[in-house]
Formats: C-alpha cells, sequence, structure tokens
C-alpha cells in the first residue's frame, strides 16, 4: 500500500507543481483586492473551537417549485439560483456594485471515475435586483458560463492537486485565493436523488445535507462569514439546506431564518423554512 501510494503521489506531481504556478498566478493578480488581514488574525490559537454555522432546512412542492419557474420563463435551477441572490442581498453579502457572485460546483465525474475532487466550477454575477422580477437574464449567464466552461476549462480545480500537500490553515489561505475577496455564495444543484436516500430505516420526514467544514470565528470573520445552499429532490419535494453565516449579524439560526423566509417571499416560493 505504501508503494503504491508513493507512485500514485509521483506521479500526481506535475499537476501539484502546475497547482503552485497557477496558484502564485491568482495571488499576484488579487493581491492589491484582498483586503488586510486584522491584527492579530494569524496569531490565533490553534485550539480554537470551531462554530456551528446556523442552517436553515426549507421544504417546497416541487410541482409548485415549477410551477414558478415557468411562469417567469426559467427553469427550477435558474428559480433557485435566483432565490440564493435574493438571500445573499438580505444578507448584505453583495459586492460593490451590489451584485452576487455564484459559485456552483459542476460534476466532472466520469464512468470508473474515483477521483476525489472531480468537479469543476463556475462562478455567475447576478444583480439581485432583477433576479427578482425576471430571472432570465441570469438563466442565459449561467448558459454562458457552462459554454465557455466547456470550451476553455476553470480556474479553479487546477489548485485541487494541493489539497492532500498542505495543513488546514493554509487549505482556507488557498480557498480565500481560489473564490476571491468577495463574498462569494455557493449554490450546489444536487438534481434528484433516489428514493432510497430517504429511506435509512423508513420513510424520513426530511433529509438535510449541510456542509461538512469546520470553521473558527476566526476563519469566519477573515472570509467575511459563509453563505452555502445545497438543493435537491427527493420523490415530490424539493429540499434546500442553507448554511449561513455573518461576523456579528447572523450567528444563530434565528438570525438566519428570517432571511431566509424574506428571500422565499421575494421569489413567490412558498414552503416551510425552520
Amino acid at each position: 500500500m505504501l508503494a503504491r501510494d508513493s507512485v500514485e503521489s509521483l506521479r500526481a506531481l506535475p499537476g501539484v507543481w502546475r497547482a503552485v504556478v497557477a496558484l502564485t498566478q491568482r495571488s499576484g493578480k488579487r493581491r492589491a483586492s484582498l483586503p488586510r488581514s486584522r491584527p492579530g488574525a494569524r496569531s490565533r490559537s490553534q485550539f480554537e473551537p470551531a462554530v456551528d454555522v446556523p442552517l436553515v432546512q426549507v421544504v417546497i412542492d416541487a410541482g409548485v417549485c415549477q410551477q414558478r419557474a415557468s411562469d417567469l420563463g426559467v427553469a427550477s435551477n435558474t428559480l433557485i439560483m435566483a432565490f440564493a441572490a435574493r438571500l445573499a442581498f438580505r444578507m448584505d453579502r453583495v459586492d460593490a456594485s451590489g451584485r452576487v457572485k455564484l459559485v456552483l460546483p459542476v460534476s466532472d465525474r466520469h464512468s470508473n471515475d474515483r477521483r476525489g475532487n472531480a468537479l469543476r466550477s463556475i462562478t455567475v454575477m447576478a444583480d439581485p435586483d432583477a433576479c427578482r422580477s425576471d430571472p432570465r437574464t441570469l438563466q442565459r449567464d449561467l448558459k454562458a458560463a457552462l459554454a465557455s466552461l466547456i470550451r476553455n476549462g476553470d480556474d479553479l480545480s487546477p489548485l485541487f492537486p494541493l489539497i492532500p500537500y498542505v495543513p488546514l490553515w493554509l487549505a482556507r489561505r488557498l480557498e480565500r485565493e481560489a473564490l476571491g475577496a468577495d463574498l462569494p455564495v455557493g449554490c450546489s444543484l444536487i438534481g434528484e436523488l433516489p428514493l432510497d436516500v430517504n429511506r435509512p430505516c423508513g420513510e424520513a420526514s426530511l433529509l438535510q445535507i449541510s456542509l461538512l467544514e469546520c470553521y473558527t470565528a476566526s476563519e469566519l470573520e477573515r472570509l467575511g462569514g459563509v453563505l452555502f445552499i445545497p438543493c435537491y429532490r427527493v420523490g415530490e419535494r424539493l429540499f434546500m439546506t442553507v448554511s449561513g453565516y455573518a461576523p456579528d449579524r447572523v450567528t444563530t439560526r434565528a438570525q438566519l431564518a428570517p432571511f431566509v423566509r424574506d428571500a422565499l417571499r421575494d421569489m413567490c416560493i412558498y414552503g416551510t423554512a425552520s
């Protein structure tokens, strides 16, 4: 096993060096735009406890969601992205021009593909006001980003070969370099899941998918908080698990839930948020 792992590591070295070059180039381009770290931010104790990022579970009738999307002339995935943009707007997670940076993972896994990080990503800048009234522009931008990904690839996945070789504190720095300093919003459109996923030992009334990553308060402050929304369908129900944190403003579920409900109302999406 050791010999096999050593061979695999040697084979991966060219990708690692390319990732180092890509990271260096990205750092040079972003150096001027990155905010300065707060004094003492790097000297935090390594034993600082993780923060519980608040979660709010949203359950929607899939047929109702599809009908609302049809009324707006878009696909249901676009409607979910528009909701994410409105939620980011309400949480003040926007750039200087008032736009929202939506980052969507795109699966790159093929048959017999056992890679740990078999995905790419696309970035779409969304106008939250336009998303509320007419999200068709968002849908056009999404299609254009997907077409560009097919033609040109992305600039995030080249950094993945570094992941096995870096400690956690550096991984956070890589995350900041990869996503940028302008408050990205993760929106993972997982799609339809098999019904058996919802039957661990009988029919479950609720299915929740959330982030595995753990953050400390210092890390969340340097990242400007976090907002991540996976969306997935099981049977006739559509689920979203909203993970949201904004330093000093949104740190509990009770504080996050009203923003989620308001964003749902903005898009006329009717469901439960708890």
